[in-house]
Parts: structure tokens; C-alpha cells; sequence
């Protein structure tokens, strides 16, 4: 039962398949309105500066709002907590409308709804981790978890199209009116959902804190979960700082056009590992798969940084993004399997806390390390300009390198050191077993 076809007949396969329906859909929202929103903050400024402080308010909700995300999913009803940020998400964009057509869209209060949006976008997440596992039983979930980003890829291709068409042509009030429309949608397809019930076996009204010490309990005491949730800390930063670099190094020597379709092939390669996560859903062995798909990532990264070829960063990009969807599928499913179903929400919000915590400090310090450390290496010794292309981006490419050498090296000491090789998945289904 790990194929997709018998997940999707059965009568929680059919659930789990509304939810990912109205998931995708509210997010393609998202996704439509986050790109016109770019163009539009481009268009009335021309600060690069504004888009990495923006960037920066998103990723910060991650680490304030996730334990009472956490808490919220696992004492109330999650279908509820599903419709209720699908609710609270259409109460925000049709302020946003009301605002642009009276004219007071303005980039203070825009900072102000990025933070709202990116709280909502954190319960969303731990609520649909949680969901998937509680629809889904331990042989189903990683094809399940491979259907979501399969279907995100296919929203990261269709997006940014979309929302360059519609903002140009129709202007972004007929953006923000498109995704009422699809949170309407959403909402619909998610109240025809039903959920199986789960035995709560502790006490529910603890408070945010207390919920936050009952997840990061249950994380220090599975030294899997431990491990993983500083492994991928450390990816996720040397991801990070090579996605804030990948626009200027193309910009540095190809066009803007050139950058658009390059950053396509990012779904491509989601896509793809999506589609290889269901075909090997089976195996026993997902630590090695995402240690293999990381591998991978860290070389792509020197092979950018070290050519200026177009069609190597294509492939590249297929390859790295790809093997960040393989590993974030492993990922998740290890979790989900060592996770009790009724305390995930809070065990996944301590996740998202801890994966994602650097994740700000690594667009604030990506180009400054770049500006400053790299281009004085360059200075000091001359001979590391044979490792990157000459040219304006050359100190990126420099920088690419080092990231994709630290994330190879960081890889193999993990795999090396063997602290994940005890991928024990017996599901657990009490908190006794916890």
C-alpha cells in the first residue's frame, strides 16, 4: 500500500486527497500574491534592501508563533484549526484589497500584514504535518508526504507565470481578488473533510509553554528526531544563503529573462523528488536517502559557483532542488513514524522552531559575508579567482563553492560519525510509547 493508487482509494486516502487539494490551492494563492507583491515593492521603490527585511519579518513568525501553532493543533480540532487559517488568511488578503483600492497599501503597513500572513502560513504548516500523519497510516506516509510536494512543484512552475501576467496586465487588485477566490475554494474542500479520531491522553489545557516543553521533551528524548532536527539547522542555513546568492551570480553575467527561466527548473527538480519519493516510499532506509540527496545538493553547489554555464545551472537547479524535496520528504516521515499522534503538533512546531531558527540570520549574513570575506579572500589570495568564472559575480561564485565544499564535508562527517544510522521506524501510536 505505499503506491499511490491504493492510498487514494481508500476512504482516508480520499481525506488525506481533499486536503492536499485545498492546501494546494490556498497556497497557489499565496504563491500568486507573494510574487505580485515582489513586483510591486520593486516597482514603488527599486530597494533591494526592503525585499531582504521583508524576507526577514516572514522568516520570523517561525520561531515566535510556532509553540502556540503547536499547542493549538493538538488541543483543538484539527480540521478546525485547518479552517480557521484558511478563514483568518481570507480576512487578511480582503483587508489588503480594501487597502490597495483606497490607496494606503503603504510598506509599513505591507511589513505589518507580511507578519500576519507568515503566522498564519506557520500554523498551516504544523496543522497539515499533523494532518497527514493522522489521515495516513506509517506505510502511506511517505508517499502522502511526496504527493504534497509534488503538488507544490507543480504551484511553483504555474506561479510566478501567473503572477507576472496578472500584475502587469491587470494590476494587483485582480491579484488579491484571485486568491479570495481560491481561500473560498479552499475552505469548501476542507469542510468536506473527515477526520479519524485520536486518543488524547494528557492533559489539554496546558498553556503555550508548557506545550513547548511537552514537544522539545519528546525531541531531546528520541536522539533521531535530535539529530535530524540539528542536521538539517545546519542544511537548511547553507541552503539558504546560496538561494539569497543565486539571483545576483545570474544577474551577474546572464539577463533577467535568463534568471526566470532558471529559477523554473526549482519546481522541475521539486517535482522530480517528489516523484522519486514515491517510487522508493518503500524502503527502510530514508537516512541514507536524505543523506545521499544532500550529497548531491552540496555538489550542484560547487558546479554553480565554480562554471558560468547556463546550462549546468539548469541542471544544477533541477538536481539541488530535487534532492531538497527528497530529503525534506525522508525527513518528515521520520518524524511523523516517531512521532504519537496525539502530541505532533506540538512535536512539529518544536521542529519548524529548531530547523528554521537560522534561517533569518542567513539572509542577513549571506551577502555581507559575500561583500566583505569573500572578495577580501580574493584580495589576499589571488589564485582562488581560478576556482569561480571571472566577472561581477565572481566573489558569489567563490562563496557558492564554500558553501557547497562545508555542506559535502558536514554531510559526510554525519554520515560518517553514524549518529543516524538507528533509523528504527516502528510507528508509535500512545504517549506510553513515547
Amino acid at each position: 500500500m505505499t503506491n499511490s493508487a491504493p492510498l487514494l482509494k481508500t476512504a482516508h486516502g480520499q481525506n488525506f486527497l481533499r486536503v492536499v487539494i485545498g492546501r494546494l490551492t490556498s497556497q497557489f494563492g499565496s504563491q500568486i500574491t507573494g510574487f505580485s507583491l515582489t513586483i510591486w515593492i520593486y516597482q514603488q521603490t527599486e530597494s533591494l534592501s526592503l525585499f531582504g527585511l521583508l524576507i526577514f519579518l516572514y522568516a520570523l513568525p517561525r520561531l515566535v508563533v510556532a509553540p502556540f501553532a503547536g499547542n493549538l493543533v493538538d488541543k483543538y480540532d484539527r480540521k478546525k484549526v485547518m479552517l480557521s487559517s484558511e478563514l483568518s488568511a481570507l480576512i487578511v488578503i480582503f483587508l489588503l484589497l480594501l487597502l490597495h483600492w483606497q490607496g494606503a497599501l503603504t510598506l509599513l503597513v505591507l511589513g505589518f500584514f507580511t507578519i500576519a500572513i507568515a503566522s498564519i502560513a506557520v500554523v498551516q504548516v504544523v496543522v497539515l504535518s499533523a494532518a497527514t500523519a493522522q489521515l495516513l497510516p506509517p506505510d502511506n506516509r511517505m508517499s502522502g508526504n511526496a504527493i504534497i510536494h509534488i503538488g507544490f512543484a507543480i504551484n511553483q512552475m504555474l506561479a510566478p507565470v501567473l503572477a507576472g501576467f496578472l500584475v502587469y496586465r491587470y494590476g494587483l487588485t485582480t491579484v488579491f481578488v484571485i486568491h479570495i477566490i481560491l481561500l473560498i475554494l479552499a475552505f469548501f474542500t476542507l469542510k468536506g473533510v473527515a477526520f479519524n479520531q485520536i486518543d488524547q491522553q494528557e492533559d489539554q489545557s496546558q498553556s503555550s509553554w508548557q506545550a513547548f516543553k511537552l514537544g522539545l521533551s519528546h525531541v531531546l528524548n528520541k536522539k533521531i528526531l535530535l539529530t535530524l532536527a540539528l542536521f538539517t539547522l545546519v542544511t537548511n542555513f547553507l541552503l539558504t544563503a546560496a538561494e539569497v546568492l543565486f539571483t545576483p551570480l545570474v544577474l551577474s553575467y546572464e539577463t533577467a529573462e535568463m534568471l526566470g527561466r532558471l529559477m523554473a527548473m526549482a519546481g522541475l527538480g521539486i517535482f522530480i523528488g517528489g516523484v522519486a519519493a514515491m517510487k522508493l516510499a518503500k524502503t527502510k532506509r530514508k537516512v541514507h536517502l536524505l543523506l545521499f540527496a544532500q550529497s548531491a545538493c552540496g555538489i550542484s553547489l560547487i558546479l554553480v559557483g565554480s562554471q558560468h554555464s547556463v546550462w549546468l545551472w539548469a541542471v544544477c537547479m533541477v538536481v539541488i532542488f530535487a534532492g531538497i524535496a527528497l530529503a525534506a520528504t525522508c525527513n518528515q516521515t521520520i518524524w511523523q513514524n516517531r512521532t504519537p499522534l496525539a502530541i505532533q503538533g506540538r512535536v512539529f512546531a518544536v521542529k519548524v522552531m529548531i530547523t528554521t531558527s537560522i534561517v533569518p540570520l542567513a539572509y542577513l549574513l549571506s551577502p555581507i559575508i559575500t561583500d566583505i570575506g569573500v572578495k577580501s579572500l580574493l584580495l589576499e589570495f589571488p589564485w582562488l579567482g581560478h576556482i569561480a568564472p571571472a566577472g561581477k559575480g565572481q566573489a558569489i561564485g567563490l562563496m557558492f563553492v564554500i558553501l557547497g565544499s562545508c555542506l559535502l564535508l558536514f554531510v559526510t562527517i554525519v554520515a560518517m560519525s553514524g549518529r543516524l544510522d538507528r533509523d528504527d521506524e516502528t510507528p508509535l501510536k500512545s504517549l506510553k510509547s513515547a
